[in-house]
């Protein structure tokens, strides 16, 4: 298949993202007392590199939707701090993208948490560049501004 070839045609495979989310924030969240970080039974965690998160890619190499059951659930300060990122959603067209996550309600929205962009690409393999939204912002309770950088995902396409 030619380069041009695989841009164009859209494809609908298994994909796996390798992210940490912040590691700051794992790392505060692992020193605090009664820090947890709970995963669903679909997450492998990858200490120190965050997880594995197992979803579906349809689209081509220049625009896709990724998306994952997931569920990462970090909790501490007797309940105070609680920060659910649940079903995530990834979609990244040729200039610009996003990830969302399901509202920790079990609501129908979705909340933006990060504009995403595709810094790096080789083969089946991409790393999306991640910042975080107002959405994003406020699920960390404003303790990181928007527009704060979070760790890249390293999405792998299954061929």
């Amino acid at each position: 298949m030619t380069d041009a070839a695989s841009h164009a045609r859209a494809v609908e495979v298994d994909a796996f993202a390798v992210w940490s989310v912040k590691s700051s924030f794992r790392r505060y969240v692992a020193s605090l007392a009664d820090g947890v970080c709970a995963v669903s039974d679909d997450v492998r965690v990858l200490d120190p590199h965050g997880f594995l998160l197992r979803g579906r890619f349809h689209g081509t190499r220049a625009a896709f939707t990724w998306t994952a059951p997931s569920s990462v659930r970090f909790e501490g300060h007797g309940g105070l701090l609680a920060v659910e990122l649940r079903a995530l959603r990834l979609e990244v067209g040729p200039d610009s993208g996003a990830l969302s996550v399901a509202a920790a309600d079990g609501g129908p929205g979705r909340i933006p948490f990060a504009h995403a962009a595709i810094g790096a690409r080789s083969g089946a393999t991409f790393r999306i560049d991640l910042a975080l939204t107002a959405g994003g912002a406020g699920l960390f309770a404003d303790n990181y501004p928007v527009g704060a950088p979070l760790d890249p995902m390293h999405l792998m396409v299954e061929p």
